[in-house]
C-alpha cells in the first residue's frame, strides 16, 4: 500500500500543473506556489505523517488562527477518543487519498477586493473544488480559511462546539 501511495505522489509530483515551476520557488514567492507546496508536502507525507496534530507543520502552512483551531480539535479527539469537528482530509477534501487513481491539482489566484484567493481543482477519484483564503505574514503566506464546493468554511467548522461525532 506505502508502494502504491509513494508511486502516486511521485506521478503528482511530475505531472502536477505547475512543478516544474514551483520546484524552485520558495513558498512565499505567489500564493500559487504556496498552494502548490502545500498539496506537494502533504501528499508526499499521506501515508507517513499526520498532520493535523503537529504545530510546527501546521504553522508553516496556516495562520495562527487555524493552527490552534486544528490543535483544539485534536485536543477534543484524544480527550474523548472520538471525532470532534473534523472528520475528514481538510487540504483534500475527502476522507482518503484512493490509492488506485492519479492526482491532479491546478491552482489559480483569484483577487476578491482586499483577500488573496487560490480556487484548486483538486482531483483523487473525483474533481473538488476548493478555495483557500491566504493572508501574507512576516513569515509568508499563510492560509486563514478553507471554502468547500459545498459553502463549509473550514475555521467555522473547527470553531463549533464539538459534536462528538461517534459518541452515543
Amino acid at each position: 500500500m506505502r508502494l502504491q501511495t509513494l508511486f502516486i505522489v511521485v506521478l503528482f509530483l511530475i505531472f502536477s500543473s505547475g512543478y516544474s515551476h514551483s520546484a524552485n520557488l520558495a513558498p512565499s514567492d505567489s500564493p500559487e506556489n504556496f498552494i502548490q507546496c502545500l498539496y506537494r508536502d502533504h501528499l508526499s507525507q499521506y501515508d507517513i505523517k499526520y498532520w493535523f496534530d503537529n504545530k510546527e507543520k501546521l504553522s508553516k502552512y496556516f495562520d495562527s488562527t487555524l493552527t490552534a483551531l486544528f490543535l483544539r480539535d485534536e485536543e477534543c479527539k484524544n480527550k474523548t477518543g472520538g471525532i470532534c469537528n473534523l472528520d475528514f482530509d481538510p487540504i483534500i477534501d475527502a476522507q482518503d487519498l484512493d490509492n488506485k487513481y492519479p492526482v491532479s491539482i491546478e491552482v489559480k489566484r483569484l483577487n476578491y477586493k482586499s483577500q488573496t484567493r487560490c480556487k484548486v481543482i483538486f482531483t483523487n477519484i473525483t474533481k473538488r473544488t476548493i478555495c483557500y483564503e491566504l493572508r501574507r505574514t512576516k513569515l509568508g503566506w499563510r492560509v486563514s480559511d478553507i471554502t468547500y464546493s459545498n459553502g463549509q468554511s473550514l475555521k467555522k467548522l473547527l470553531s463549533q462546539k464539538p459534536c462528538l461525532k461517534n459518541q452515543p
